[in-house]
């Protein structure tokens, strides 16, 4: 028997390769693939396990391993995190003193050592790894365990690369057979993200999508959730290209205080987006969540004492990919490190350029 866990979120071609490799090489009986209901290094799935499972299934359908192979609810009818080696104890007890084979990457492999009591694996499984582009080098989990390596270099596939593409608005990573599905559900935001989409122009929503890729980025070096800071991303400009009346009416009934208004109306009408894009998410997409829309609200001007997820929205609309000019890289570098300080020079260097401009600073 084989075992395969993982988070499969989404699944994809890789993990399919490993599958079909696994049975040419060894022709087991068995392939058990056991998406996690809770994976043991993360807190939360960005898709329910009903959809990982099915997608998993339909990646399954066209593969020579099919037959043996199946779906497992092994750990979602727990309804709790389960660790391998509860999950390797729970089959071998099944399997009754037959083989087990726990298939892995080579980048799980080099931190095996960190997984939750790894001896308790290596007493009752073997493990199975494919060599993946980059992780080619992989050290032994555990003095005398030999892995059994299968013959080839599989890609290197992230779900979490596949992620942050599908949260900023890159839906062409998906395998074609699961196209169709996280479209029909709502996947990944994908219904926020058709919605922008009807909204803007093709170079406005070019914008969104490069702001919302450093925003995931930098919402997982700092602690955020991803998929809330991409989703703040892909509405921050929602309103931009609205009609100013229409942007007006918005961003009157967002509930946000806006000082000065009439001044900043006629003076500084390029502001008025960031308030009818909060009213606008509210409305129109279902946002409820207050930081997340006070972070749209202010992602051109800022406030003071700005929240960790508002800095981040301000420095990734400045840095976005797109950004082409030098000190959005700079920014964009620098946010990575520290986020503050990120937040203090695109301040800076935003209001440096409205003096030189001579244009009104809201403040």
């Amino acid at each position: 028997m084989i075992l395969f866990g993982g988070s499969f979120d989404p699944p994809h071609r890789a993990h399919i390769s490993l599958v079909e490799k696994a049975f040419f090489s060894l022709s087991p009986k068995k392939i058990i693939l056991v998406p996690a209901y809770k994976a043991p290094f993360k807190n939360e799935h960005f898709s329910p396990f009903r959809h990982r499972k099915k997608m998993l299934k339909l990646l399954l359908a066209g593969s020579p391993a099919a037959k043996v192979s199946r779906v497992s609810d092994f750990e979602n009818k727990r309804r709790k995190r389960v660790y391998t080696f509860q999950l390797v104890n729970d089959f071998s007890k099944k399997l009754k003193g037959g083989k087990i084979f726990f298939l892995m990457g080579s980048d799980s492999l080099n931190s095996f050592a960190e997984w939750k009591k790894p001896e308790k694996i290596l007493a009752k499984a073997s493990l199975l790894v494919g060599r993946r582009q980059g992780y080619e080098k992989a050290e032994k989990p555990a003095p005398g365990e030999k892995p059994v390596f299968l013959k080839g270099i599989f890609p290197d596939i992230s779900s979490t690369e596949l992620r942050k593409k599908l949260f900023s608005g890159d839906f062409s990573v998906l395998e074609p057979e699961l196209g169709g599905y996280v479209r029909k559900h709502g996947l990944y935001n994908y219904r926020l993200t058709a919605g922008i989409k009807k909204l803007l122009s093709r170079k406005r929503f070019a914008h969104v999508c490069g702001t919302a890729r450093l925003a995931f980025e930098l919402a997982l070096a700092h602690g955020l959730d991803p998929a809330a800071a991409a989703a703040a991303a892909m509405l921050h400009d929602s309103a931009k290209e609205l009609p100013i009346k229409k942007q007006i009416a918005l961003a009157l009934r967002s509930g946000f205080s806006i000082k000065n208004r009439r001044e900043v109306f006629k003076k500084a009408p390029g502001l008025i987006h960031q308030w009818a894009g909060a009213a606008l998410a509210a409305e129109r997409f279902g946002v409820k969540d207050g930081e997340t829309l006070k972070a749209i609200a202010a992602h051109a001007s800022a406030y003071e004492n700005m929240s960790k997820l508002a800095k981040l929205m301000y420095v990734s609309d400045f840095a976005g990919y797109d950004r082409k000019f030098k000190e959005s890289g700079e920014t964009r570098k620098l946010a990575f490190k520290s986020l503050d300080g990120a937040y203090a020079r695109t301040l800076g260097l935003k209001k440096a350029r409205l003096k030189k401009e001579n244009k009104w600073i809201y403040e």
